[in-house]
């Protein structure tokens, strides 16, 4: 449907590849529209350039004053100058986590000045859309050589893909279908006995569906950003951890309106990789917002009493105990990359509002294809976001066939492209690009002779919606996607049966 079309660059930047659809003079404009407009830098990739303009490796950046004069030298170099990841930078830079978003994207919010002098005349923030669309840097026209760019698409392409529906249709993660509400103690031990004996002590993941349906957070939707910003005793002072930061719910809130699509009233996504808050300190920080032992709660949670009681927990015998609760919110299209828990923990995830994806692989198998651990486990080289990874590697996850390949097969493929679908993605810039850990091809998936290992996958799907519980078992890979802006409660746990 027209929903599901992919929108046009600002710029009228294309893929790379697209070069080679249009005319050789048409492609040959480009190639010297691209020369003249960069000058001396029209010898460096774009890849490069890019990481210049970002400070490199000091991540300093060129500086405000600097990208708005380049804007002003051509039209190439304002396709650069005009990228969202180095505005984004800049206000992160300069306001840290006071900023507020404002207008439509990073660029209008620095133009625009963050201040708290701004809040207390009375300016919201909350722009019509249309109004900051005189300000867009949308000034190709046809006569213009076109610009072919994979490091400047590459972030357009992942803000605006829209989700294939194949990457959504699969449930194999087992559910077990549980309703909270009141029971007798030994109802609460059958069901307790359950979930140890088929899934904790199998180290097996499970959606508990409805296992916190009937907490005050859900049945009152008391975890929408509104109605915590409600119940706050002092919203300027109590902030939240986003990305490094540590940012105010108001602020935050206005964020995540602006990253809602059109027909919600935002004027999103805004970002490839969106922002996402994952606070540990949040029941200190907001008791008054999230603990259901305070009288006349109506916003509380509390963790499911049959999948780890604090007796099981060997965590709790520790007098200093790791982190090991989080507050999570995020817009639509946000979400928690491919990793282990820590320290061998296994986890449960609750959705209190909104809907998560999650996909897992078995410890026992490889980990996902296109995601390279360091030797010591350390770092970890992937895409960027869950939506390219999605892109460039989801198929690879389930093989089209299991049968054996002949020894001649296996040395023509050999010969030929070395697996470049698990080879990590393009380094792809600028600031969120930059943060990802470098690493170099794990060689995990080919045998000290000629024959070559073959890959296999233990992969599971499912979707949790308001109410629901995911237990994460110990050692599995795993990911989530924000299908919906969504708000969630998680909790890790070493347990002795695992």
């Amino acid at each position: 449907g027209a929903s599901d079309a992919m929108r046009p660059h600002p710029l009228g930047v294309l893929p790379e590849g697209n070069r080679y659809l249009v005319s050789p003079e048409a492609a040959a404009a480009s190639a010297r529209a691209r020369l003249e407009g960069l000058g001396a830098f029209a010898a460096l990739p774009d890849a490069l350039l890019m990481r210049l303009l970002s400070g490199g490796d000091e991540d300093d950046g060129v500086g405000a004053e600097a990208l708005a004069s380049l804007c002003l030298v051509s039209r190439v170099f304002r396709a650069f100058a005009c990228h969202e990841d180095l505005w984004k930078a800049e206000v992160l830079r300069r306001d840290g986590g006071a900023f507020v978003f404002r207008g439509a994207s990073w660029r209008e919010t620095y133009r625009r000045g963050v201040s708290a002098a701004a809040d207390r005349a009375g300016d919201d923030g909350r722009d019509d859309a249309r109004e900051n669309a005189n300000d867009s840097p949308n000034i190709h026209h046809s006569r213009h050589p076109r610009i072919f760019s994979d490091a400047l698409y590459s972030r357009h392409l992942a803000m605006h893909r829209p989700l294939d529906k194949a990457w959504l249709e699969k449930e194999t993660i087992p559910v077990m279908r549980v309703t909270e509400g009141v029971r007798t103690e030994a109802q609460t031990k059958a069901l307790a006995s359950e979930f140890v004996d088929a899934y904790e002590k199998k180290n097996a993941p499970v959606i508990l569906r409805g296992a916190c349906a009937e907490w005050e957070a859900v049945r009152n939707d008391a975890w929408s950003l509104p109605a915590l910003r409600r119940r706050l005793t002092n919203e300027n002072v109590q902030t939240f951890h986003v990305g490094g930061y540590e940012v105010p719910l108001k602020n935050w809130e206005r964020y995540c309106e602006a990253s809602r699509p059109a027909d919600e009233g935002g004027s999103g996504p805004v970002d490839d990789a969106p922002l996402y808050l994952f606070d540990k300190n949040f029941v200190a920080t907001a008791p008054e917002a999230f603990c259901a032992q305070r009288e006349g709660s109506t916003s509380g949670y509390e963790p499911p009493r049959f999948i780890c009681s604090k007796s099981d927990d060997l965590f709790s015998l520790l007098p200093n105990r790791p982190d090991y609760r989080w507050f999570i919110h995020g817009p639509a299209r946000s979400g928690s990359l491919f990793h282990v828990d820590p320290n061998g923990t296994s986890a449960w995830n609750a959705v209190v509002r909104g809907a998560k994806r999650w996909i897992l692989f078995n410890p026992n198998g490889l980990p996902p294809p296109g995601v390279h651990p360091s030797v010591d486990g350390a770092t970890v080289a992937q895409p960027v976001t869950l939506v390219e990874w999605y892109a460039s590697f989801y198929e690879h996850a389930y093989p089209e066939s299991d049968t054996e390949k002949s020894d001649s097969e296996e040395e023509e493929e050999s010969a030929g492209s070395d697996e470049d679908s698990d080879a990590p993605t393009k380094t792809r810039t600028p600031a969120d690009t930059k943060k990802r850990s470098e690493s170099s091809k794990t060689s995990s998936g080919f045998l000290s002779g000629k024959r070559r290992q073959k890959k296999t996958y233990e992969v599971l799907e499912g979707t949790c919606f308001a109410g629901d519980v995911l237990f994460v078992p110990s050692g599995w890979w795993h990911a989530a996607l924000n299908l919906t802006e969504t708000a969630a409660v998680t909790k890790n746990f070493c347990s002795p049966r695992t």
